[in-house]
């Protein structure tokens, strides 16, 4: 009788074990889970917790480059940076606006939200107001298999409004002069666009006739210098010029940027080719030399697009590879284009040459001893010839 007490005592504890460890490792099974649905979460969020400072950490698939001012990013500013970040490490925040989806569809306001929590659908993601070259460089930093720059430290702005924080940061890089005159020259008409509602050919042509006005009125080109500072020029500018004339004025004032400087060195931004623009932005091209190989054109070679394209490219690639000086660069287009002259110049006078000896030899031909067949034929040719000369006279 106790043999048997005691084996079903045995077969309890056993079963209680068993349970007892079946229950042990359900409880680390859902410990385990929570875990990684605090991992996923943590993942899905991209952010790690704010800071006293306001600093927080943020996963760059969160982040992305915003309208800014400055486009140009060459390769040797992401590689100095990324150097920088190797062996210094991150030494400022990014600043950063937070974007809904609404806003992002919108791209013009948005409700600026201080919460960084992952449980607010409403951002999408965070645009740049300042430090794209250090994300840039971490990207780069990554894709090389460099994976503790997935994340990178941000501050939120303080500004509620994308327009302000164009016009801010547009401000702060002219003052510091980090714009070069294709940037400058891209943002400012973008603030126009923006603030003013012209667009950029109109707004071209605007200010075109304000500085070609002012160069012949000494009054009005006062008045414009001195807008902002007696109610006299104010009024003077209202009489002279048009409504939007005096905003564009009013914006440029608000800038500070030298209207007719402006006109003068950086409108001819606007008409580079998309070919010299990259070439700037990705090859480090100086502006100064993108200007003069844009002179290569139809119009100046006396050719059709396609073939001053290819010789532009063709000048590109010998000035970036030789490093030529303006100068240098200056003189080698010059060259181009008085060749291409001489050659329209003999081309010319060839055609001159040859209507001379048409026109004498029909006035000299002895119609009368040619067959009938010879008439024929010389009447066909002298038809088709009559129909293309008065089509030139109807386009003329």
């Amino acid at each position: 009788m106790l043999k048997m007490v005691s084996q079903s005592t045995k077969v309890k504890d056993k079963f209680r074990d068993r349970f007892s460890t079946t229950k042990s490792v359900q409880q680390e099974t859902t410990k385990v889970k929570e875990l990684k649905e605090k991992i996923k979460e943590l993942e899905n969020s991209s952010l790690v917790a704010e800071t006293s400072t306001g600093k927080f950490l943020i996963s760059l698939d969160r982040i992305e480059p915003s309208k800014q001012c400055r486009q140009t990013f060459t390769e040797s500013v992401i590689q100095k940076r990324m150097q920088s970040l190797s062996r210094e490490g991150q030494l400022d925040p990014l600043v950063l606006v937070p974007v809904s989806e609404t806003e992002a569809l919108s791209d013009r306001k948005y409700q600026h939200t201080r919460g960084i929590s992952s449980g607010n659908p409403s951002i999408s993601a965070y645009q740049i107001e300042d430090g794209e070259v250090t994300f840039r460089a971490a990207k780069r930093l990554v894709e090389q298999g460099d994976t503790q720059w997935e994340y990178l430290e941000a501050v939120l702005s303080n500004i509620e409004d994308l327009d302000t924080i164009h016009f801010r940061t547009l401000l702060h890089h002219l003052h510091s002069e980090g714009l070069n005159p294709l940037d400058r020259a891209e943002s400012i008409f973008a603030e126009i666009n923006l603030q003013l509602q012209i667009e950029t050919e109109i707004a071209v042509k605007l200010l075109r006739n304000i500085v070609y006005r002012s160069s012949r009125d000494i009054a009005l080109a006062e008045a414009i210098a001195n807008y902002d500072l007696e109610e006299r020029h104010q009024e003077y500018l209202r009489q002279q010029l048009e409504t939007e004339q005096i905003k564009l004025i009013t914006l440029f004032n608000r800038l500070q940027v030298e209207l007719g400087s402006f006109v003068k060195n950086d409108l001819a931004m606007l008409a580079l080719t998309k070919n010299l623009k990259t070439a700037i932005r990705k090859r480090e091209l100086p502006c100064h030399q993108a200007k003069i190989i844009n002179t290569l054109s139809s119009k100046t070679l006396a050719i059709n697009e396609e073939e001053a394209e290819q010789i532009r490219n063709e000048v590109l690639e010998h000035v970036l590879l030789n490093q030529l000086s303006v100068g240098k660069t200056r003189k080698y287009v010059s060259e181009i284009i008085e060749a291409n002259g001489k050659k329209k110049s003999i081309s010319n006078n060839q055609v001159k040459q040859n209507y001379q000896q048409i026109k004498i030899g029909l006035q000299k031909l002895p119609i009368p001893q040619l067959n009938k067949a010879q008439l024929t034929a010389l009447k066909s040719v002298m038809l088709k010839q009559l129909s293309a000369i008065d089509r030139e006279l109807i386009d003329d």
